[in-house]
């Protein structure tokens, strides 16, 4: 019986820590002069100036993901010293839950540009300095653009 019990508590505990979508990446521009840390926790994304295992106490932005589809449509689009900024970044849908980035230095925009047609579009975030990276719920599925392999 003590058996069975021990056994069945170590199943749960595997399927609860084997159903978290948790994922820490570092983006690096080419030149290595600019970082930003992406952490992804379940449905919460966090946007990090800088190198970071941890949330810190600034410079970041929490993300509900609710209205993105995980699966498919889950992209950021970003570009490194742009429009005065050091980096811009695009997760169109995400919702903003808490935003601590400087806004004299970063800028986070949870909609894509929208060319004169109304039609989301990236053009001019799509060449020089600029990356995007696909996900699949946690992980990173394609990475293009200016950053750091």
């Amino acid at each position: 019986m003590y058996h069975k019990i021990i056994c069945s508590i170590l199943i749960l505990v595997i399927n609860i820590g084997c159903n978290t979508n948790n994922s820490v990446y570092h983006i690096r521009s080419t030149d290595n002069k600019n970082c930003v840390t992406i952490i992804t926790q379940n449905n919460n994304r966090y946007i990090i100036e800088g190198e970071n295992t941890t949330i810190p106490d600034d410079n970041f932005i929490k993300l509900d993901l609710k209205n993105i589809d995980r699966e498919i449509g889950d992209e950021i689009v970003g570009c490194w010293n742009k429009d005065g900024y050091k980096w811009i970044i695009f997760n169109d849908n995400a919702i903003v839950i808490e935003n601590k980035l400087d806004s004299t230095k970063y800028l986070f925009k949870n909609r894509l540009p929208v060319n004169k047609n109304g039609i989301p579009s990236l053009e001019g975030y799509i060449e020089g300095s600029c990356f995007d990276l696909g996900f699949s719920y946690s992980k990173i599925i394609h990475k293009r653009g200016n950053i750091a392999k």
